[in-house]
């Protein structure tokens, strides 16, 4: 008798989004192997060569702090945020965005306050730059960085990467977040560059687990803006992933934004992110992302000038 035949049949996919592959025998095999090789998806059967395996995307979520008023950028920030400047023909927020998105963040919460209705005016949604966008508004009286972001936690997920309003870096945005979920030992994961000073003043000092080089194992040891010690040779790079937890525990709630505005009026306000960044690595809870690439930024005409000039450039083949 010739040797029977096989084929692979797609079994439907379960619950997890995951379809199987099955084997069964033609000719005397079974009636219900029969069944199937007569029925008329019988050739789209027999050409199956191996499972389709698609599993849930897996979410990454930034959060962009885009309230502040500019001050460097005026006049051009009195009716313009920050955000809105156009950098290399397009609005900054657009590049930013997109680069977010490039490296896998595409669920983005806006902290918006000054001239922010204009931002989010142009963003919507985010859908035409590839992202889901949330808003989260101070309201009239400034909060600050870190009112800004206890304000937007009951927006935030577990984890998530902070980073700023004018900040392009041109870096893989989501291997701070990926550090911090694999590592229990911490509680933030802090973008830094090897800047000694050229672009903005170094505001990092970095301890190298055992005396390692290594830039997976090199954790924050100081965080301090304004100082003038040489020993600070990083800088803060503008991305930080945390855990919603330590955010939560470094700024309690306020009863209402409100509270919040009046608490800041009367010089009592939130703490700055930086606050919060700050006492994490003083208990060795904030390790180091290193990145190997400048920043840009726009906070400065001459930051725009640059990274307008950058875009501009095509990139080297």
């Amino acid at each position: 008798m010739a040797q029977a035949k096989r084929w692979r049949a797609e079994i439907p996919g379960d619950a997890w989004g995951v379809k199987h592959r099955g084997r069964a025998r033609q000719g005397g095999a079974s009636r219900r192997a029969r069944r199937i090789a007569a029925s008329p998806a019988a050739p789209v059967l027999k050409r199956a060569r191996f499972a389709i395996v698609t599993r849930p995307e897996r979410k990454m979520q930034a959060v962009v702090l885009a309230g502040g008023l500019a001050t460097r950028m005026r006049p051009h920030t009195l009716t313009v945020p920050k955000s809105m400047l156009e950098v290399a023909g397009r609005p900054f927020v657009d590049w930013q965005i997109e680069r977010l998105v490039a490296s896998g963040l595409r669920d983005i919460v806006m902290c918006i306050a000054h001239l922010g209705e204009r931002i989010r005016d142009h963003v919507g949604d985010g859908a035409q730059l590839g992202a889901r966008v949330v808003w989260s508004e101070e309201g009239p009286a400034l909060l600050g960085t870190g009112g800004a972001l206890r304000v937007a936690l009951p927006l935030l997920g577990e984890t998530f990467l902070v980073t700023y309003g004018d900040s392009y870096l041109p870096f893989d945005y989501g291997e701070p977040l990926r550090m911090l979920e694999a590592h229990s030992d911490c509680d933030g994961v802090m973008a830094v560059f090897k800047n000694e000073g050229k672009w903005d003043p170094s505001n990092v000092v970095l301890d190298r687990q055992d005396g390692h080089d290594r830039d997976d194992e090199a954790w924050v040891l100081r965080y301090e803006k304004g100082s003038k010690d040489p020993a600070f040779d990083h800088i803060d790079y503008g991305a930080t992933a945390l855990r919603r937890s330590a955010l939560a525990a470094a700024l309690p709630a306020a009863t209402s934004q409100a509270s919040q505005a009046s608490q800041a009026s009367q010089g009592g306000g939130a703490a700055g992110f930086d606050a919060v960044q700050r006492d994490l690595a003083s208990r060795k809870r904030l390790r180091a992302c290193v990145a190997h690439a400048r920043f840009f930024e726009i906070g400065s005409p001459e930051g725009l000038a640059e990274l307008d000039r950058h875009l501009r450039t095509p990139p080297a083949s």
